[in-house]
């Protein structure tokens, strides 16, 4: 046997506290008597030393002291070598996506179940080196390779499963080059509710198949073109094996649409409910019924919000593009001179120096160094360079005329998308700094403004400026996918689906919703709602729901190992002290009678 921290066996010391304690205190107690006489002839106290600590050495005393001595060889961790299965190397992958939050037939969360299985595969090869990795669509190694158990032990057994999506196998390659390779590891565990594939070698699976599911699987709500409210869309997915009947509720937190449904086995159904009055902005769908997942059993929606874009105007006015700029959404001029941050500089008829810096959008206009602009000419042809480009979706080019354009010169980096003969009339160019769109003919000598192109036209060249659509802040996103926060102005405050204060660190470009709710973002322009969603597939029973092991080609080889003792130990050390309580309160009780 071999002791681990042999320095602990030093408490035993202070076995000789108790006994010195035990010894110094007063054995004599006083008794009132009717007379004495009737005490003669009782024997008295013994004479002797040694007798006198053999009357006084009480169960006790040897409970407390064995106590002691259990405690301190337990804390000096005995251990024995014992032969156990070993590997060179062996990972366990537990899936963390969020369908492994739901539970097994047997009651069990599925997580819980993977976690057990991943501390016996550690039990099992107790001297094998590991790395513990968690999979999702944001895969993270919770222990790096290494001997030391102690460290796999402890990220496996606080691990928790997340609400992302589930991850991939070339996400696990990543993971496990970044430990040596897959090649470095005899066995690779996977733990999780899905077949993995990918060809990865001495790969282990086992699958936790789960209860029966009801899940809602879409949810959008759209405000009626009249005004009078709104009306959500709403799928339903029964996943189990028998009919399912409930009623789903579709909220804005003050009036509520109740739906009946029966679904059968397998069966998909989609639902209209109408909402009249009622503006949002933010939704919730949610179902009655109780299974297996409670957290797919709830979905979220928002209204669009559209959101005020600053625009610089520098040069000539011309009416008919702020008005087709306004129709895309709400516009705020600035002055050129007003030192406000603007969305987009809106150039006509005039040059743009150089250091010009952000997103621009020239007509009839040139930038120094990167388009320069000559004077009018009678056009060529109108011909599409790019049909397939965003800008001109929707948009039929054919009905665009052109009476004059000028000469230009452009940089090597700008794309035709339009041109007239063997001279440019749409572009576009970006960087990472800056996207500018040049329309090259004053709108005054087109016909642009009198088509019902032109608006759909300026739509779109706004579009290409922000991620998000028309300046719309709308949010139905899944969770794990990062939310632009400059598309809603400068980002001041940021609050979760609970009303708790997220931090939104200086510079954060993006937010990335770690579960699903309704989130609250404060901007300069505004305060928007924002909803993130589990990912439907989570929704979605596995393939397949055996459990099951594909066979590893690596041999187990055999190697001693230290086993601890000191559990068992500590569990005698427990069963003395309620020895002794039990024995101190018997003896309390027997004086008190």
């Amino acid at each position: 046997m071999t002791l681990v921290a042999p320095t602990a066996l030093y408490l035993l010391l202070a076995g000789g506290a108790i006994l010195l304690l035990y010894f110094l205190r007063t054995r004599s107690r006083r008794h009132e008597v009717s007379a004495l006489f009737l005490w003669d002839g009782l024997p008295s106290e013994p004479r002797s030393r040694a007798a006198r600590i053999r009357q006084r050495l009480e169960p006790l005393l040897l409970l407390q002291l064995l106590v002691l001595t259990l405690v301190s060889v337990a804390l000096a961790g005995p251990a024995i070598r014992v032969a156990r299965p070993h590997l060179a190397g062996m990972a366990v992958v537990l899936d963390g996506s969020a369908g492994m939050r739901s539970r097994a037939r047997d009651g069990t969360v599925r997580y819980e179940l993977a976690r057990q299985a991943a501390l016996d595969l550690l039990r099992r090869y107790p001297s094998s080196p590991v790395a513990v990795v968690q999979l999702s669509s944001a895969p993270s190694v919770l222990s790096s390779f290494s001997e030391d158990h102690a460290d796999a032990l402890r990220a496996v057994s606080t691990s928790a499963p997340t609400f992302l999506a589930d991850g991939t196998a070339a996400q696990l390659r990543v993971l496990l080059e970044s430990q040596g390779g897959a090649g470095r590891f005899d066995r690779i565990f996977w733990l999780g509710d899905h077949r993995l594939g990918g060809a990865i070698p001495n790969l282990e699976e086992t699958l936790f198949p789960p209860d029966e599911n009801l899940a809602v699987t879409a949810f959008n709500v759209r405000q009626n073109p009249d005004g009078s409210g709104s009306t959500a869309f709403v799928r339903l997915v029964n996943h189990g094996a028998s009919y399912r009947e409930g009623n789903a509720k579709v909220s804005d937190g003050v009036r509520a649409a109740v739906l009946s449904f029966v679904l059968a086995p397998g069966r998909e159904e989609a639902y209209v409910l109408p909402l009249p009055g009622s503006l949002g902005p933010a939704f919730v769908a949610s179902l009655d019924t109780k299974d297996g997942f409670p957290d797919d059993d709830v979905r979220y929606s928002t209204l669009p919000a559209l959101i005020e874009r600053r625009i610089r105007w520098i040069g000539e006015e011309n009416r008919y593009l702020l008005a087709a700029l306004r129709a895309a959404g709400p516009v705020a001029l600035l002055a050129p001179d007003d030192p406000s941050a603007a969305d987009l500089v809106v150039a006509y008829g005039t040059t743009l120096p150089a250091e010009t810096t952000g997103n621009a959008l020239l007509v009839h206009s040139g930038l120094a160094g990167l388009v320069e602009i000559g004077g009018d000419a009678e056009p060529g042809p109108l011909t599409v360079a790019a049909p397939d480009d965003p800008l001109l979706a929707q948009v039929d080019p054919s009905n665009f005329g052109v009476r004059a354009s000028p000469s230009v010169a452009l940089d090597e980096e700008v794309r035709v998308i339009l041109a007239l003969g063997s001279q440019p009339f749409l572009c576009r160019y970006a960087d990472v700094r800056r996207r500018i769109v040049f329309v090259a003919p004053d709108l005054l000598e087109t016909n642009l403004p009198l088509t019902v192109d032109f608006p759909l036209l300026v739509a779109n060249i706004l579009r290409s400026f922000s991620s998000s659509s028309g300046r719309e802040a709308t949010a139905d996103v899944l969770v794990g996918e990062p939310i632009a926060l400059g598309d809603y102005g400068r980002a001041v405050r940021l609050k979760g689906p609970r009303g708790e204060e997220l931090p939104l660190p200086a510079g954060t470009e993006a937010f990335v919703p770690p579960a699903p709710g309704v989130y609250t973002l404060s901007t300069d322009r505004g305060t928007f709602p924002v909803a993130a969603n589990l990912d439907p597939a989570e929704s979605s029973p596995p393939t397949e729901s055996a459990a099951l092991a594909s066979p590893a080609t690596a041999p187990e080889t055999r190697k001693s190992a230290l086993v601890g003792l000191w559990p068992y130990l500590a569990a005698l050390a427990l069963l003395a002290l309620l020895a002794e309580d039990l024995l101190y309160r018997g003896a309390t009780w027997r004086r008190s009678r």
